[in-house]
């Protein structure tokens, strides 16, 4: 769950349609991935975003392993992505290690 337009906020408290916490507890109570992010100041996306994308990933990769009896085979070619904190043009790429 992504709350947007966190600058307004940042800007005028007021602004808020629903408290951080409420937002947090929910989330929490639902067992899902909760963040405020802002695209205008770029606050929060790309992390958020990278989280989201893991969290697919590990849901296919947990499908291929319930489908495949238990056994993790083709679900090794899921890796996490992590931040090319290199900053070669702010892509993700595929965490090195292992064979692929």
């Amino acid at each position: 769950m992504v709350g947007n337009k966190i600058d307004k906020v940042q800007l005028n408290e007021t602004a808020r349609k629903i408290k951080k916490e409420e937002a947090q507890e929910f989330a929490d109570k639902e067992g899902i991935y909760f963040e405020e992010v802002s695209a205008l100041t770029d606050t929060n996306v790309r992390i958020t975003f990278e989280n989201l994308l893991n969290q697919v990933l590990e849901v296919k990769k947990k499908q291929e392993v319930d489908e495949n009896g238990g056994q993790a085979t083709e679900a090794v070619r899921y890796k996490k992505l992590q931040p090319d904190v290199g900053g070669t043009g702010g892509s993700m790429h595929k965490k090195k290690g292992g064979c692929c």
